[in-house]
């Protein structure tokens, strides 16, 4: 089972400062979409009801997003969702989220 210990740099706090439709662009400063949806961490993923939204998706990688927290984000360039972690989240600033990540790095469905 995942621990608290295993996580680093979660930045769950800034998730309750990140609204629906501020832009967010990767650590190349690059626009990757807005934000469409905000999910706060879940301490119990296993049995989170949220399990059914990454059916497709590793369950590693399934249970760090419920885990940690996590964005949706509307995709600019398909119609496929893409999601952040809290802990991919470097920063909240001058009205954008910058990740610590490029596209290539996020979850997508």
């Amino acid at each position: 089972m995942l621990q608290h210990s295993d996580i680093s740099n979660v930045n769950t706090d800034l998730l309750l400062w990140i609204g629906e439709g501020l832009p967010v662009r990767d650590r190349k400063n690059r626009t990757i979409g807005k934000v469409r949806s905000v999910y706060f961490a879940d301490d119990y993923p296993a049995t989170s009801p949220l399990q059914s939204l990454f059916r497709n998706v590793p369950e590693s990688i399934r249970t760090r997003l419920i885990y940690e927290g996590f964005i949706e984000i509307d995709n600019d360039h398909s119609p496929a969702q893409i999601y952040a972690a809290s802990g991919q989240i470097a920063e909240l600033t001058y009205g954008f989220v910058k990740l610590n990540t490029t596209r290539g790095a996020l979850v997508k469905r």
